[in-house]
């Protein structure tokens, strides 16, 4: 969040576009495989080789994030947009600290 935060993305704003989609902690996925699609696919395997360039040693939510700031679909970058930021300044944060 802190990254998020560095990138002036209204948190407030952030939380009622996506509070609906985040499941509460007792119905989170505990075991098994989680089913992605192929664009979730895609934002863990770009995550994985960043971190595999990196020489890292796991993969991280703000990994994801950055992931998902390369992107190719507009949810991010619309989200962000919605929030009063935008992907650069969300990426030019998540890379400072990656």
């Amino acid at each position: 969040m802190g990254a998020m935060r560095r990138a002036k993305v209204d948190i407030d704003l952030l939380y009622a576009e996506i509070g609906g989609r985040v499941l509460p902690s007792d119905e989170r996925v505990q075991r098994g495989k989680l089913p992605l699609d192929t664009a979730a696919q895609e934002v863990v395997r770009t995550a994985i080789a960043f971190v595999k360039r990196r020489k890292q040693g796991s993969v991280t939510t703000a990994h994801l994030l950055r992931a998902l700031c390369d992107a190719k679909h507009a949810f991010l970058p619309e989200l962000l947009e919605r929030c009063g930021s935008g992907v650069d300044e969300l990426r030019d944060q998540l890379d400072g600290i990656l």
